[in-house]
């Protein structure tokens, strides 16, 4: 029973029968007619022209039945085999002998003989002896284009399967299952790992290129494209450290720390927030850095409720974040030595109730109560509250970070 390595062949092995008598007479029917096929590996070896896309196959005997007419046979793949193995099949039929047989079969991309046709194989007439062998048979595959889906993978993420489409001679789509490829890396391995499947590993920023084969057909080159991941999302100028400004100072404006826009909540003024430098009449050194933000609740020379908002882009729907900050008190000798409670919305929910800072002037860290991200882009307010009658309370600002919390 010949049979061509890597590639779909059928074999046709016909017991014949005796009906009685030491003479051994035939029957005019032969019984129990078995076939073989050979299902190459499924997308895990690089064969010859192997019919890795189809799934099942119509296998039909010309002429054979004892009335003249085919007989026909329909094969699943079994699903539960990825290596290459050989099938055999018995006709569920009688079929008369003949001093020759042809045998036809069409292999289809789904199973049921469902999907579109993927290849044929034709054999050339079989002789009939002591058993009937169609030897080798010819097979042509349908697909005649492959094409590799471009993707961009990040690095760090999961592993993430290569796609491909297939097209016939004239241009039309040929829907074959997505475990009919065999894939590998031409050039720019350290990119990216790449299993025969297509399941690709991103490693480093750069262009690996690849090509999947289905049926035999090659792909051209596609570069698949590593990059590394985008900045977890978080504010500007977390620590007010810009623009700079004297050792010293003091600036109190809506625009006096970049990406931070400061109003009193009271009046609307350019007043209530600022940024200072090292120590003076605000307080002390910074936490981190030389300079830090301030709030202020006043009823004196003026009357601020100071706020000051930033908007962050780039969260992830379904993510869950918390804002981190450190807070100290005023400290220098002006106005009490007095710290303001601070309150903090993410898009107008609270997410940190008011609290002042600790007494005794040194910086501490806080942190807001966890919100799961409904949308990419959160605007936060710092608020104080409302001043209290003859006061001017301050509290500093600094190192005001967006953590991701899963």
């Amino acid at each position: 029973m010949p049979r061509l390595p890597g590639v779909f062949a059928v074999t046709s092995l016909l017991a014949i029968c005796g009906c009685g008598g030491g003479g051994g007479s035939k029957s005019s029917t032969l019984q129990n007619a078995t076939f073989q096929i050979d299902w190459p590996t499924r997308s895990r070896a690089a064969l010859t022209n192997p019919l890795t896309s189809a799934l099942s196959v119509r296998v039909v005997f010309r002429g054979a039945a004892t009335n003249g007419a085919d007989v026909t046979m329909n094969i699943d793949r079994d699903a539960s085999k990825v290596s290459a193995y050989t099938g055999t099949y018995t006709l569920t039929q009688g079929i008369r002998p003949s001093s020759s047989r042809t045998m036809n079969a069409t292999f289809y991309a789904q199973a049921g003989e469902t999907g579109p046709v993927v290849g044929t194989a034709t054999s050339a007439t079989a002789t009939q002896g002591a058993e009937l062998s169609f030897g080798t048979i010819s097979l042509t595959s349908v697909v005649s284009v492959v094409s590799v889906v471009p993707a961009t993978l990040t690095v760090g993420s999961d592993p993430v399967q290569l796609q491909f489409e297939c097209k016939d001679g004239n241009g039309a789509a040929v829907a074959v299952s997505p475990g009919s490829a065999t894939w590998a890396i031409s050039s720019n391995p350290a990119y990216l790992s790449l299993t025969p499947d297509g399941q690709a590993t991103p490693i480093t920023n750069g262009t690996a290129n690849v090509t999947a084969t289905v049926d035999g057909i090659v792909s051209n080159v596609q570069g698949i494209q590593v990059v590394n991941p985008a900045p977890a999302p978080d504010f500007e100028n977390p620590g007010f450290e810009s623009p700079a400004i004297s050792a010293g100072s003091y600036a109190e404006a809506s625009d006096a720390a970049t990406g931070w826009t400061g109003a009193s909540v009271i009046t609307g003024t350019q007043t209530g927030f600022g940024i200072a430098n090292a120590s003076h009449s605000w307080g002390s050194d910074a936490k981190a850095g030389s300079q830090y933000g301030f709030l202020q609740s006043s009823q004196t020379v003026e009357t601020d409720q100071g706020s000051c908002t930033q908007t962050v882009t780039g969260l992830t729907v379904g993510k869950t974040y918390k804002v981190e900050f450190w807070m100290a008190r005023r400290n220098g000798d002006v106005g009490g030595n007095t710290g303001e409670p601070i309150s903090l919305t993410a898009n107008g929910t609270t997410i940190f109730a008011s609290a002042a800072p600790n007494p005794d002037g040194s910086w501490n860290q806080y942190a807001s109560s966890t919100f799961t991200a409904g949308q990419t882009s959160y605007t936060f307010v710092f608020s104080t509250e409302a001043p209290s009658p003859d006061q001017d309370q301050t509290t500093r600002l600094d190192e005001v970070h967006l953590v991701q919390t899963n």
